[in-house]
């Protein structure tokens, strides 16, 4: 299967943290980057939005004054996207 990658044995044990789960085959996904991209919307605001690797578009950003506060932007959502909750 393409971007996974079958592990047997040690490996499983120790992604599981389960010495029992070393029998059973795991699949361990490989993950490939997304990409932001910089524009400029119809009210002539910067924008960024976040695509997957095969193009879906999985956020956009608020309208910022300059661009530079765009790629500010882009820095803080890198910052906090891994360590973010989710709130029901």
């Amino acid at each position: 299967m393409a971007g996974t990658r079958e592990t047997k044995g040690d490996d499983a044990s120790y992604l599981s943290g389960s010495k029992d789960a070393a029998k059973i085959p795991q699949i361990e996904r490989i993950a490939m980057a997304g990409m932001f991209e910089l524009f400029v919307d119809a009210e002539s605001a910067y924008r960024f939005r976040l695509t997957a690797p095969d193009g879906t578009i999985m956020a956009v950003s608020k309208p910022f004054n300059t661009k530079s506060g765009a790629v500010a932007g882009i820095a803080a959502v890198r910052e906090y996207a891994g360590m973010g909750l989710i709130t029901d």
